[in-house]
């Protein structure tokens, strides 16, 4: 008996995640390959099936030059087992192989002996007690389709020579994407309006030059978002959302900063509710720098720490737990500090009429502006700008 509540599929985008929201978050998952197959499927198809004694979130995306499939799975070690006990039956997948980045994450890649493309994605709980199988359809495909699948170069523009500080807001969201929504009123649209009001203040404030990731109502992907970022030569990159809970209870101001694993289920729910709406099929695929973030991580971590000590001293409504970690994907950016800014849940009713609030809007925004300027001049930036 097997229960397949817990898909998340994208199909044709590259994308396939696990929403954790009723999974308990482990240190590791253990990926059994004793238990797990590669096999020949009808029509030249084939299957992977992947045993893991949890479930954890995970993405999928092929590459060229070889062709090759690649799973890469949050949290998950190199287990009990190795690759070679892994069962292979014919020839369309081959080579397997499994790695462990520095962020934890584990890897499984095969070659392809033609293009294919996954047509099915599905993790099932065996029962009882069994562990969950992750299991990966793949069918023929022609070029066009497979090439979907393939991320763009894993390369960052080059920033432009500045003397300046750069600092870029992102708005949550936007077009097709509304975000959180509450009654006729969508995060997307109070998240723009709330930007451009932070970006004349930055600006007043003498912080620097400010550049939005949109400044219109339409869908941005999270390679434009970080692609800006990049050829803006961002200093900082602070993203703004106003989310809402399936349960209502939460409020208050909250400030994320990124790691492999989230902090509490909450936030690891809600990281995975925003991974599903990234968009494209090389949103997933950027591998962690991890040389860059270690240099970059420090100071994301330093300016959350004044973005709480600054709103709570101009009395702005926190969270309990203000100061978060997650693998929020739009702070993936590892050579660029990345903050992610949760003003409020929208169906908090006390947290919507401040978000509305002009008074407010100036408040928070002041807040931020002040966090950012002590930020600015207790590491003498841009004196330490990426290059």
């Amino acid at each position: 008996m097997r229960n397949n509540a817990l898909i998340w599929l994208y199909r044709g985008f590259g994308l396939a995640l696990l929403c954790c929201a009723n999974v308990p978050i482990a240190a590791a998952a253990d990926l059994d390959f004793s238990k797990s197959e590669i096999s020949a499927g009808w029509f030249s198809g084939a299957a992977v099936t992947l045993h893991l004694d949890q479930a954890v979130p995970f993405s999928i995306w092929l590459q060229d030059n070889p062709m090759e499939l690649y799973v890469q799975m949050q949290g998950t070690g190199y287990g009990t087992s190795s690759i070679e006990a892994l069962r292979v039956s014919g020839h369309v997948l081959s080579a397997p192989r499994f790695d462990v980045m520095g962020d934890g994450a584990g890897i499984f890649m095969a070659k392809l002996d033609r293009p294919m493309v996954p047509d099915n994605v599905e993790i099932n709980q065996i029962a009882p007690n069994g562990g969950y199988e992750l299991k990966i359809s793949l069918s023929p495909a022609q070029a066009d389709e497979f090439a979907k699948w393939v991320p763009a170069p894993r390369t960052q523009p080059a920033a432009p020579a500045k003397t300046g500080f750069t600092v870029v807001l992102d708005p949550g969201h936007g077009g097709s994407d509304p975000g959180a929504e509450h009654g006729a009123l969508v995060e997307k649209d109070l998240m723009l309006g709330f930007a451009q009001r932070l970006r004349a203040v930055l600006l007043q404030a003498g912080v620097g030059d400010v550049v939005l990731t949109r400044g219109d109502d339409r869908f941005v992907s999270l390679t434009e978002r970080l692609g800006t970022a990049s050829a803006s030569g961002a200093d900082l990159f602070l993203s703004l959302h106003a989310d809402a809970t399936p349960d209502g209870a939460a409020s208050g101001a909250t400030v994320y900063v990124f790691a492999p694993v989230a902090s509490d289920t909450q936030t690891a729910a809600l990281a995975a509710r925003l991974s599903l709406k990234a968009g494209g099929p090389d949103d997933l695929s950027r591998v962690l720098d991890d040389f860059a973030r270690s240099a970059t991580l420090p100071l994301a971590r330093d300016l959350a720490q004044n973005l709480v000590q600054d709103m709570g001293r101009a009395d702005v409504p926190l969270n309990p737990a203000p100061l978060r970690e997650a693998d929020f994907m739009v702070l993936r950016a590892g050579h660029i500090p990345s903050v992610l800014l949760e003003l409020g849940f929208i169906n908090s009713q006390k947290d919507l009429k401040n978000i509305q609030d002009e008074a407010w809007q100036d408040k928070m925004a002041g807040a931020i502006a002040q966090a950012i300027l002590r930020w600015q001049a207790d590491h003498h930036l841009p004196d330490i700008a990426r290059r």
